[in-house]
């Protein structure tokens, strides 16, 4: 009678850690997903950042060339017209 207690009594307390295992590994799993669903939120939040200075940066560039566009064709208007004037001296 007392092996059937402390047989039954060892069964529960194996039974009792086997289940805490498992349980804290789902918790540790549920816990590890949701780190890494934030950092994964992160990096997508650092690169919609990096795409947009670069499409500024890009933007930028346009506007630049297009400037020295405008002041390549106004010294262009100024070489002819010093040419004109030196055939006319």
């Amino acid at each position: 009678m007392q092996v059937e207690i402390v047989f039954l009594c060892t069964l529960i307390s194996v039974t009792i850690s086997v289940a805490t295992f498992y349980i804290a590994r789902r918790q540790e799993a549920k816990s590890q997903s949701k780190e890494d669903t934030e950092r994964i939120v992160r990096i997508e939040e650092k690169l919609d950042s990096t795409l947009q200075s670069i499409e500024q940066m890009q933007l930028d560039d346009k506007d630049f060339s297009k400037g020295l566009q405008k002041l390549e064709n106004r010294v262009t208007i100024v070489e002819q017209t010093l040419k004109q004037i030196k055939k006319e001296e």
